[in-house]
């Protein structure tokens, strides 16, 4: 994966960019539990930068986005939970909000014309190779994000690049041949790779239920609102002509460009009707919103577990901040509005064990299975006979036979990084093991000034680093989300 992104790195920054429009667009992702210890919701604070759960929600979508552009249908929640993609997107924040508070403490800021210059660019937004403005609104309509949002995100993003590139050091002479000769060792390896398909791998199910007994806490029911739930939608508000212009020529300033320019009726029209329609209906919402806190409305409760994402998230986000008995004022969904008034709160329990097997079962074979491929790969190291496959650089462009790309580029980075002569590395269904047998000093005729990428990037990440650790010290970091 890393190899993947070093080699694309020119067209990972447009897909950064492009991934900010396009995981509105795609919806949210539904991303597993979570809770906050106070009842602000504030995922943390950095100072007087507060990051709260709309922020996590995007960051992690944005990142999630990502990486399903570049993987595609190999993508998904699973694999997504296993990388750890919401720690990640609260990480993010938080580094973030540090450079924040200190471009703040110096004065550094982005000017309106750097954010125009910067959006100006996007190829997301041309018509015949120019940037054409009927296409920026029309993509941010599509994707339900606001100019000014919008705007806001690259000035934060700009911001942050800004500052980085501030630290910038310079590559010394020394240090580019230094790396020259480093890209330049190359391995002559034996490698054999021990596939769980060659173990006999024998387990009963009271082996899982010895497994799911010591984490029974890791399988619980979700949390259950038991809800009265009164929607309105949209498409039954019918508005004239006449009613959608007057309702443009009072709220102008709400469809304005990139430059706080009033967009003409004609280009807004769509969203002039929507946002008219969205406001007559929340007259008939909150009617009925009144009716459903009197119980004066004979409807039946119905159950919404706490991940169940065919519900929207601002839905879900207010039943999380509620309670039972408290009724919920309209609140704008997709395609129109919803009240709830919460009956009972249904907190999550223990799973039995056969409630629990399968996802049990899923968690004891993963584990049951690296340890007895480590086991293996530990009784075969100091004797077995693997394939030569020659003289191989970190940089090794050919395939390695029973690995993936992604595990190539893990185990490839494994085995320049050991300080033995054999090892293993391993993965969730097999384990390779390696023994080097000699290294040599390639011919290497790149000049020096190839390499200067990639050392700014080694040096970039230990100067990132260790400022980050100095801000931490710096401004006052209070964390409240907990995760999974």
């Amino acid at each position: 994966m890393i190899s993947w992104m070093q080699k694309h790195r020119k067209y990972l920054v447009v897909t950064i960019w492009v991934s900010v429009i396009a995981f509105v667009g795609a919806g949210f992702v539904g991303w597993g539990s979570y809770s906050f210890s106070n009842s602000s919701n504030l995922v943390a604070s950095v100072d007087d930068k507060e990051i709260n759960y709309p922020d996590l929600q995007s960051e992690y979508n944005r990142i999630y986005s990502f990486y399903a552009q570049m993987f595609g249908d190999n993508f998904n929640q699973e694999l997504a939970k296993n990388l750890r993609l919401e720690e990640v997107a609260v990480k993010n924040l938080i580094e973030n909000s540090l450079y924040e508070n200190l471009a703040e403490d110096y004065g550094i800021k982005i000017l309106d014309e750097e954010v125009s210059k910067e959006i100006i660019s996007m190829e997301s937004f041309w018509v015949e190779g120019k940037f054409n403005k009927d296409r920026y609104i029309l993509v941010l309509n599509n994707s339900r994000l606001k100019p000014k949002d919008f705007e806001e995100q690259i000035r934060k993003s700009l911001l942050i690049q800004k500052i980085k590139e501030s630290l910038k050091l310079p590559n010394t002479a020394l240090e580019l041949e230094v790396f020259k000769n480093l890209q330049s060792v190359e391995d002559n390896l034996s490698v054999l790779t021990i596939s769980k398909e060659n173990l006999d791998l024998n387990y009963s199910r009271s082996d899982i239920e010895k497994f799911w007994s010591g984490k029974k806490d890791n399988y619980k029911s979700k949390t259950e609102y038991l809800v009265k739930l009164v929607e309105h939608s949209v498409d039954s508000v019918e508005l004239s002509e006449a009613e959608i212009e007057e309702f443009y020529n009072s709220n102008k300033n709400d469809f304005v460009d990139i430059n706080q320019s009033i967009l003409p009726f004609e280009i807004v029209k769509d969203e002039v009707e929507l946002e008219a329609k969205f406001k007559s209906l929340k007259k008939v919402a909150l009617r009925e919103y009144l009716k459903l806190k009197k119980d004066e409305l004979n409807i039946e409760s119905i159950k919404i577990a706490e991940d169940d994402f065919s519900y929207s998230l601002d839905i879900l986000e207010a039943l999380r901040s509620n309670n039972a008995g408290d009724t919920l004022k309209p609140i704008r969904v997709d395609n129109g509005y919803a009240s709830l008034k919460i009956i009972e709160v249904i907190s999550p329990k223990t799973l039995e064990f056969d409630d629990a097997f399968d996802r049990a079962k899923e968690d004891f074979l993963v584990d049951f299975t690296k340890t007895a491929l480590e086991q293996e790969a530990k009784s075969k190291l100091d004797s077995f006979e693997g394939k030569n496959i020659g003289f191989i650089s970190k940089s090794y462009e050919n395939s390695i036979e029973n690995l993936t790309d992604d595990e190539k580029s893990e185990f490839l980075d494994r085995v320049f990084e050991s300080k033995s002569v054999n090892g293993y590395v391993l993965f969730n269904d097999k384990v390779t093991l390696f023994t080097i047998n000699s290294q040599r000093f390639a011919e290497n005729d790149q000049s020096l000034d190839s390499f200067s990428e990639n050392i700014d990037k080694i040096k970039g990440n230990i100067l990132n680093n260790n400022i980050l650790k100095l801000l931490e010290k710096k401004y006052q970091i209070n964390l409240y989300y907990k995760g999974n």
